[in-house]
């Protein structure tokens, strides 16, 4: 079995907002492996993003710690895919790709190959000298993926990345990022609200309660890779485990509305 390369304890973390103190997350525990494709799920507002950043180093914990497992101090420990679509307007698709490359000041021709390398994987070649007012929506995602896959970080950390597509490009992305994940199998903590796409990407899924987010259940994909969208909705198995983590959020959901409503009475 893979060790170990996340590890999550005891982990909260509290804001003060308008003099109030808001709690995001309550006593995390949980261990990601070696080369693990997981995924995050639970309702609007439990801190899936916050989580993100904390494992990031953007945010620090107010409790417990989060201990990343680095093998290659040459490499950056982590990259970050946002939700919106985080391209440099002023560069061009091939400066945007190659900027992380830059920043560690990598030999020019290692940024070179590494930057062509991943154009061609997401089929940017075409577009490298055009700037991103010029893409639509998924052609700036798929800039996105190939900068955050070209700096070769040890755990790739992304927050909804494909929220803000058409159904077509999300399902086309989907499946463009599991076939350039599993040449190398980094580590991926991805969060989403799509109960779809988290049985198709993960290993497994972790759900998390309604705020603060508290770990509620993990749930283990029992599908084989590689993995379709067409198989995702036909499967017996994936029907089952759709329902499954569907339950959960709908009850945390309710909730959330029962614990609103009574505390406004």
């Amino acid at each position: 079995m893979a060790r170990n390369k996340i590890e999550i304890r005891h982990l909260s973390k509290v804001y003060l907002r308008n003099h109030r103190l808001t709690q995001a997350l309550q006593d995390i525990t949980l261990n990601i492996r070696e080369g693990e494709f997981c995924a995050i799920i639970g309702p609007s507002g439990c801190g899936k993003s916050t989580l993100l950043r904390l494992i990031a180093g953007l945010q620090q914990p107010s409790a417990g710690e989060i201990v990343l497992q680095q093998e290659d101090p040459n490499r950056p420990p982590t990259a970050m895919v946002f939700q919106e679509q985080g391209v440099l307007p002023w560069m061009t698709v091939e400066e945007n790709v190659a900027f992380g490359l830059r920043m560690r000041h990598l030999p020019k021709a290692e940024i070179v190959r590494r930057t062509d390398g991943y154009l061609q994987k997401t089929g940017l070649t075409a577009f490298r000298h055009a700037y991103p007012k010029e893409l639509s929506g998924g052609m700036k995602q798929r800039v996105s993926l190939a900068r955050a896959f070209a700096v070769d970080p040890e755990i790739l950390l992304m927050d909804e990345p494909f929220s803000a597509l058409d159904e077509q490009n999300k399902f086309l992305l989907q499946e463009e990022l599991l076939r350039i994940w599993s040449e190398k199998k980094r580590t991926v903590v991805y969060v989403t609200h799509s109960i779809d796409e988290a049985i198709l990407l993960g290993d497994r899924i972790v759900l998390l309660s309604a705020s603060p987010g508290r770990l509620a259940s993990i749930e283990t994909v029992p599908l084989p890779r590689p993995r379709h969208i067409e198989t995702i909705r036909t499967d017996p198995r994936s029907a089952d485990l759709f329902l499954s983590i569907w339950q959960h959020l709908r009850s945390q959901v309710q909730h959330a509305q029962g614990a609103s409503s009574a505390s406004n009475a």
